[in-house]
């Protein structure tokens, strides 16, 4: 993958520039990887960090860059809350990634139903108790969608189950990369 922060450091020179004409308040770079990630902590121009984060895609993986970001006080907006729509797709659909993916979506599927909340909700519930997350960046294709959203977003998620979803792990990181699907 290119990595177009690394390569366009041009842009934030001049994007700088309009920050300091008072033009705009932030300079924000949007990431999939640790590594990029580690790579903005000592970067002053960056104010704001856009990452995934969701049920999979969580505490366990990027907490601890999460709170170096912080402590460097840049904000955190995240992105893929529903995994691109993974996190609903059935476990037997014909979905390669939900296929290597079974067992953490089943885990997923059964903290829902011990909550007795939709997947939707117990995603963004959780993305939205996060105290090193600024914002929380979802799609919506309709009005309804919206409204489900901001009803599952209300979600309060209790501290064991935010213990039992970032005790889930997921070896193979790439699966987590929409941008990596075929």
């Amino acid at each position: 993958m290119i990595d177009s922060y690394q390569n366009n450091q041009h842009l934030l020179l001049a994007l700088n520039k309009i920050k300091s004409q008072g033009l705009i308040n932030n300079i924000g770079v949007s990431v999939y990887t640790n590594t990029q990630i580690e790579s903005l902590l000592d970067d002053d121009l960056v104010s704001v960090v856009q990452m995934p984060f969701n049920l999979l895609d969580n505490e366990s993986i990027r907490g601890d860059l999460m709170q170096k970001l912080k402590d460097k006080g840049k904000k955190i907006h995240t992105r893929s809350a529903f995994l691109q729509g993974l996190l609903f797709t059935d476990t037997y659909s014909n979905n390669a990634i939900a296929q290597q993916l079974s067992q953490q979506l089943l885990e997923i599927r059964k903290l829902a139903n011990e909550e007795n909340i939709s997947i939707a909700s117990l995603a963004l519930g959780y993305c939205v108790a996060q105290k090193n997350i600024d914002q929380v960046l979802i799609g919506v294709d309709s009005i309804e969608h919206l409204i489900d959203n901001v009803k599952a977003a209300d979600f309060q998620i209790r501290k064991d189950v935010t213990e039992n979803i970032n005790a889930i792990r997921v070896e193979n990181v790439d699966l987590l990369n929409p941008s990596l699907w075929n």
